[in-house]
């Protein structure tokens, strides 16, 4: 009996030993899955700080120093807020760069400002090696590699790409991709077709295959094809094409209709353009009718647009009235660092004084402005003097962009994604704010399909049939 007794309590003892082992296995198992994840939740909260005082820096930059926050409140119908409350809720449960960028993004579109964003390095961004049109409500292929892939043709409709319908992509864009002008933001959502695909649309794209275009030629037929991705930079350089900044030539073989386009205000060094107006007041001096194509350019400094105005003009006229807002940031940019004395509201408008006349001028010919939907900034500015006092007719196929900024560009202070807010406010000869509404053209001229594809410039067609029959000869 003791025996038995005995033996009873060595497996006892036994299986309290092996209980015990067993026990403190599974506990250190557990305790490391503890730690996991309590690692796991500190990393997150570690990233959400970040992505919470990134979008608080742009929340209450936005507070404080964007011009049109009264303005846009107004008109769109929204407090800004109740949107930061409930922006902040996403971007508290956020994970990842893609989502708070995708976020925050949403979150500036409310605000319709096409001076206003955040913008992710795209370095590691893909693009489709096309560019697409709206023409006469079809959206086609304007440009490609035509060599590269013959099958496509311009003029072909873009029905889908990776099998996601065009209309799916700029209906989703819409969330994200806005502009001073809804028809600023139209033609922006085609340009930026590759920022919804990398970013906003809810689908998965594996750049490291070709991706597949469904296209429609000009008789209906499906074409499938597919192409290679291509860089951020590539894009562009297809986009605008080879073309330069500032360009001038005749229009006719007779030497009576000068063209001048600038593409851009945004020129390297401030006697490059001034020299270069000079020079096409000097050697085109005959004209008898003038041309002056701004069509897709997209501003850069302010000074440029008024300097050419003075050799279209031949008595003075008010410049452009504009006012900033108050804020540390304007502060720091246009005082050079001095101390902020926190008083809010706006600056006094200014008024820079007569824009005074060249002695060389061309007053007294006939005057066409080429405007478009992508017309913006400095260029809306020059529009937006010449439509004021009637100095030249203007022609497109739609109004100006409606921009007038003088941004703040700054970087967001963790994720150090470029950030840009306006901070000016401009208003025209009528009291009128140029931002959100823009200069409509004299003549509405519509590309048509055939011009299109015959690389007819419909609306240069347009201007020099009116000054032909403005001309005296």
């Amino acid at each position: 009996m003791i025996i038995k007794l005995q033996k009873q309590v060595y497996f006892g003892v036994i299986a309290i030993f092996l209980f015990l082992i067993i026990g403190l296995i599974y506990l250190e198992s557990n305790t490391v899955s503890i730690k996991s994840f309590l690692k796991g939740k500190q990393c997150i909260e570690q990233s959400n700080q970040r992505y919470i005082e990134d979008f608080m820096f742009i929340y209450k930059s936005i507070k404080e120093g964007y011009s049109y926050l009264e303005e846009k409140q107004e008109k769109y119908g929204f407090d800004w807020e109740d949107l930061k409350n409930e922006t902040l809720e996403e971007v508290m449960s956020c994970k990842d760069d893609k989502t708070f960028f995708r976020i925050i993004t949403k979150f500036l579109a409310n605000l319709h400002d096409g001076h206003t964003y955040v913008m992710q390095p795209l370095n590691s961004v893909k693009a489709l090696p096309i560019i697409i049109e709206k023409i006469q409500d079809k959206f086609v292929v304007s440009k490609t590699y035509f060599d590269k892939y013959p099958k496509i043709k311009k003029g072909y409709e873009v029905v889908s790409i990776n099998g996601i319908k065009l209309k799916e992509i700029i209906e989703t864009s819409e969330k994200y991709i806005t502009g001073s002008t809804e028809r600023q933001a139209e033609k922006k959502r085609l340009i930026h077709i590759y920022e919804t695909l990398n970013f906003f649309i809810e689908k998965n794209i594996d750049y490291t295959k070709k991706a597949k275009l469904l296209l429609k030629d000009v008789s209906g037929n499906l074409i499938e094809v597919k192409v290679e991705w291509i860089s951020y930079s590539d894009y562009y350089k297809l986009y605008l094409g080879d073309v330069p900044k500032l360009e001038v030539k005749w229009l006719d073989e007779d030497k009576k209709i000068a063209y001048l386009a600038i593409r851009s205000f945004a020129v390297e060094g401030n006697n490059e353009f001034l020299e270069f107006i000079d020079k096409v007041f000097k050697d085109y001096s005959e004209m008898k009718g003038f041309v002056i194509d701004i069509r897709s350019n997209q501003g850069g400094l302010s000074y440029f647009p008024n300097y050419l105005i003075r050799y279209l003009i031949d008595s003075p006229i008010a410049d452009l009235k504009y006012r900033f807002k108050l804020s540390q940031a304007f502060h720091k940019l246009y005082y050079m660092g001095s101390v902020f004395n926190g008083v809010e509201g706006y600056t006094e408008w200014i008024d820079d004084g007569l824009i005074k006349p060249k002695s060389n001028n061309v007053a007294d010919i006939p005057k066409i402005l080429l405007i478009d939907e992508l017309t913006f900034s400095a260029a809306d500015r020059l529009a937006s003097i010449i439509a004021d006092y009637e100095i030249a007719t203007i022609v497109g196929e739609n109004g100006t962009g409606g921009g007038s900024g003088e941004p703040i560009r700054t970087k967001l202070p963790n994720t150090r994604w470029y950030f840009s807010y306006s901070a000016m406010q401009i208003k025209r000869k009528n009291e009128a704010l140029i931002e959100g509404n823009g200069v409509e053209p004299n003549i509405l001229v519509k590309r048509n399909f055939d011009d299109f594809i015959e690389n007819q410039d419909t609306v240069l067609k347009k201007a020099i049939e009116i000054i032909e029959n403005e001309i005296e000869y």
